[in-house]
C-alpha cells in the first residue's frame, strides 16, 4: 500500500518488520550539515565539499565517507579510500522514530557520452530576435541578433545571490553589447519544462560594452568565471592592442556583489581560457592549436608559471571547462572544425591533475534544428561547454546562443559499496547501550527508516562503511531526524 510517506518497502531489525519508505515526493533534502557530532572515528570522517568543486558536488554541505589512504593531504589531492572505517555519534537526548537519508556510491565511473536531456525550450537565452528562440526562452533586449549570449558559465550565486545561480555570458561575438548575466532560484524546474532565469537589475548589461575593454587589449570577452576566497576570478581573452591577431589572458576580479576590477595583461598568449583551482594553485587551461595548454599561479592576478601542453585533442580544440567532481577532474571542450562544433571530453584523476587526462572524443553534438550548423540552423553546432553539478545532476550550458542539457549521474550503483547504520538505546543514562537496532544500508535518495525506540532514553548512531573499490566510498548525507518519541 501507499501511505502518508510514498513508497513502501519492508526490512527487518532483527527479524522484527519495519516499514521502509521513500521520502522523494514529500521531503526535501536541505543543504545542510550532518546534524551529528563524533564521539569516535576510524577511516570515516564528515567531508564538507571541498572549495575546488565550486560548490559542485555530491556532497550537500557535509557527508559522512570513507577516509582517502592518505589521510594527511586534503581530500581531493588523493583518490583512494580506505576500504573500511567506522563512525559513532555522540549521544543524542533524545530518541527519534525515523531517519531519513542518501546514500550513494561516490566516485563511480560515468558515461558521459549518453544520457543527456536537452531543455525543451532551448535556446534558454537568446536574443529577442533570433528566428529559434521559443515561447520559453530568456529574451534579451532588443538590439539585434548580434547581441545573442554566448560564452556561458553556469555557477552557484554569491552575494545578493546566494542560494541562487547564475548564467553569465558575452553578448554579442567579442561581448561586442557587453557582458551580461541571468539568475534562476533553482534548476529543478527546467526538467518540468520551465525555463528559471531571468534578468535583474544591473544584469543586462553587467559590463556596458564601451567599458568592456582596457588599455591592454580589445575585444576583451570572459570566458570562464571562478569564486574563491570571497572573489570571483575571471579569465578574459582579448586581442593584443598593438598586434594582429595576438590573444592575451587577463585576470578580472569581482566581489560578491559584482564590483569589478580589471588587473594587467598575464605575459602569456591565451586563447578561451578557463579557470580552476586544486585548493593550493589556480589554473588556466588555453586553446593551442590541437591542444589544451595550462599555466599555473599561486595567486590568480599572476605570476604565471607555463606548464604546457596536457591534452592533444587530435584537431581543432579550446573553451575548456575544468570542474572538480565525483572524486575525478572532468574537462569539457570544442571538439571539431571551427564553426561546425562538437563538445569533447577528458578527465584525470587528483594525483595526475592537471596532466593525465584520458581523452573521448566528440561525446556531445548537435541534435535540435537550431544546433544546426546549417543555414537553417545556428551556423555553429554545439561548442563552450560548461559543466556545473546540482544535487545528484549534472548540467551543462552550450551555445550558439545559449542551450542547457542535463544527465542523472550514475551513484546509487551498489556493486562495490556497502553500509551498516546501528542506532543504540541507553535508557537510563549510565553510558551504557541495553538496546540496538541494526539495518543494511543500500544506494537511494531520499531513503526513510521508520525506528522503534523505547519511550524515553537516548541514543546515538554508528555507521559501518566498506568499498571493494578504493576509488569508490560509501557517501551518507541529508541525514534527518523525525519526530521525537518525547
Amino acid at each position: 500500500m501507499a501511505g502518508k510517506y510514498g513508497k513502501e518497502r519492508v526490512m527487518r531489525f532483527f527479524g522484527i518488520p519495519v516499514l521502509v519508505v521513500s521520502l522523494a515526493a514529500v521531503v526535501a533534502t536541505a543543504d545542510e550539515p550532518f546534524p551529528l557530532t563524533a564521539a569516535e572515528r576510524e577511516g570515516a570522517a564528515v567531508v564538507p565539499v571541498p572549495t575546488v568543486s565550486q560548490g559542485s558536488d555530491l556532497m550537500g554541505a557535509g557527508a559522512l565517507m570513507l577516509e582517502k589512504r592518505e589521510a594527511d593531504r586534503p581530500f581531493w589531492e588523493t583518490t583512494a579510500f580506505v576500504s573500511s572505517g567506522r563512525w559513532r555519534s555522540e549521544w543524542r537526548e533524545s530518541t527519534p522514530e525515523s531517519v531519513t537519508l542518501t546514500m550513494l556510491a561516490y566516485g563511480t565511473p560515468q558515461d558521459i557520452r549518453t544520457g543527456w536531456t536537452r531543455f525543451d525550450g532551448n535556446p534558454l537565452v537568446c536574443a529577442t530576435d533570433d528566428p529559434h528562440a521559443t515561447a520559453r526562452s530568456l529574451l534579451l533586449p532588443p538590439g539585434g541578433v548580434d547581441n545573442g549570449a554566448n560564452d556561458p558559465a553556469l555557477e552557484r550565486g554569491t552575494g545578493p545571490y546566494r542560494d541562487q545561480w547564475m548564467l553569465f555570458y558575452c553578448l554579442g561575438p567579442w561581448a561586442y553589447y557587453g557582458i551580461g548575466f541571468s539568475v534562476a532560484d533553482s534548476l529543478e524546474p527546467l526538467k518540468a519544462g520551465v525555463n528559471p532565469f531571468r534578468l535583474v537589475e544591473g544584469s543586462h548589461p553587467y559590463v556596458d560594452p564601451k567599458h568592456r575593454d582596457t588599455p591592454f587589449a580589445k575585444a576583451c570577452s570572459p570566458n570562464d568565471w571562478l569564486f574563491v576566497d570571497g572573489r570571483w576570478i575571471i579569465p578574459v581573452e582579448g586581442l593584443r592592442r598593438n598586434a594582429e591577431f595576438e590573444f592575451v589572458n587577463m585576470i578580472w576580479t569581482a566581489t560578491g556583489d559584482m564590483t569589478l576590477t580589471k588587473h594587467e595583461a598575464i605575459e602569456t598568449n591565451g586563447h578561451d581560457p578557463g579557470i580552476c583551482t586544486d585548493g593550493t594553485r589556480f589554473y588556466l587551461f588555453n586553446e593551442d592549436d590541437h591542444s589544451i595548454a595550462c599555466c599555473s599561479a599561486d595567486d590568480p592576478t599572476g605570476p604565471w608559471k607555463d606548464e604546457g601542453v596536457v591534452l592533444d585533442v587530435g584537431g581543432h580544440t579550446g573553451d575548456a571547462d575544468v570542474l572538480f567532481f565525483n572524486n575525478r577532474w572532468h574537462m569539457v571542450f570544442d571538439d571539431g572544425p571551427h564553426r561546425r562544433y562538437l563538445i569533447g571530453y577528458a578527465w584525470t584523476t587528483p594525483e595526475e591533475f592537471p596532466r593525465g587526462w584520458r581523452l573521448e572524443n566528440k561525446v556531445f553534438g548537435p541534435e535540435d534544428p537550431w544546433e544546426q550548423p546549417t543555414e537553417a540552423g545556428n551556423k555553429f553546432g554545439t561548442g563552450d561547454g560548461d559543466l556545473a553539478v546540482d544535487g545528484d545532476t549534472l548540467y551543462m550550458v552550450y551555445e550558439r546562443p545559449i542551450g542547457i542539457a542535463w544527465k542523472e549521474l550514475e551513484v546509487y550503483r551498489d556493486e562495490a559499496v556497502t553500509a551498516v547504520m546501528t542506532v543504540e538505546y541507553d535508557r537510563d543514562g549510565d553510558g551504557r547501550a541495553e538496546a540496538s537496532q541494526t539495518v543494511e544500508l543500500w544506494p537511494g535518495k531520499d531513503l526513510a527508516y521508520r525506528l522503534n525506540p523505547p519511550p524515553e532514553g537516548r541514543c546515538r548512531f554508528t555507521f559501518a562503511l566498506t568499498t571493494e573499490d578504493p576509488s569508490v566510498s560509501p557517501l551518507i548525507k541529508d541525514l534527518v531526524m523525525g519526530e521525537d518519541t518525547r
